[in-house]
């Protein structure tokens, strides 16, 4: 049995293995998924849709930052209902035009999926986006999390192969996410499962996240 090792980017925002790390072009953002929680919803037009629409808005005109990541909140500094948190994280290989396209896409995508819900989240391939009536800055989030099933298939007699690479590769990716230099908390690894086919992977946390 192989052991996955994880230091607490275990339970970071994002981690994503593929068999094929798919490469950003300046094109439309790619839709992954999306979270509704649907705890409380908030009134059309009331205080608690104005202080989102300016973290909102502060999301978007920040997007273009170099280091893809920015965390916004609006409606007072003690908490109440109204309070309204925000952030978004671009993947770390992505360029500021690419991170900035993905913001504002998944920021009008996200208001149309989840109309009125307090606290939502939305997956792109590029970027995430994620409000909450909750604090979500600096906060280790399992839930909610989205799986992503490879269309490649590993053959019975490369099973054993393949988990023990996963498994170090995760392990690895960890370490190196972690105490990434660039800032960005983000990795990615390439190694060989067989000699005609190998696993790419990445991880990367929001950067407000300590070691």
């Amino acid at each position: 049995m192989y052991s996955f090792k994880f230091p607490r980017l275990l339970l970071c925002l994002w981690l994503i293995t593929l068999l094929s790390l798919i490469s950003s072009t300046e094109s439309a953002p790619t839709y992954s998924a999306h979270y509704c929680f649907n705890t409380t919803l908030f009134t059309a037009n009331g205080t608690y849709q104005t202080n989102l629409n300016l973290v909102l808005s502060s999301l978007t005109s920040n997007s273009t930052d170099n280091n893809g990541f920015h965390n916004a909140s609006a409606g007072g500094n003690t908490p109440d209902e109204n309070v309204v948190s925000g952030l978004f994280l671009c993947r770390g290989d992505v360029n500021t035009t690419v991170c900035q396209d993905c913001v504002a896409a998944a920021k009008q995508e996200l208001l149309r999926r989840c109309p009125l819900n307090k606290a939502a989240i939305i997956w792109y391939d590029e970027c995430l986006l994620r409000y909450s009536n909750e604090s979500i800055f600096a906060t280790i989030n399992e839930v909610p999390g989205i799986d992503l099933v490879s269309t490649d298939n590993i053959a019975e007699a490369e099973t054993d192969r393949f988990n023990a690479v996963l498994a170090n590769a995760m392990n690895s990716l960890a370490t190196k996410a972690s105490n990434s230099d660039s800032g960005k908390k983000f990795a990615t690894e390439e190694d060989e499962v067989t000699s005609s086919k190998k696993l790419y992977s990445l991880g990367q946390c929001t950067p407000d996240l300590t070691v």
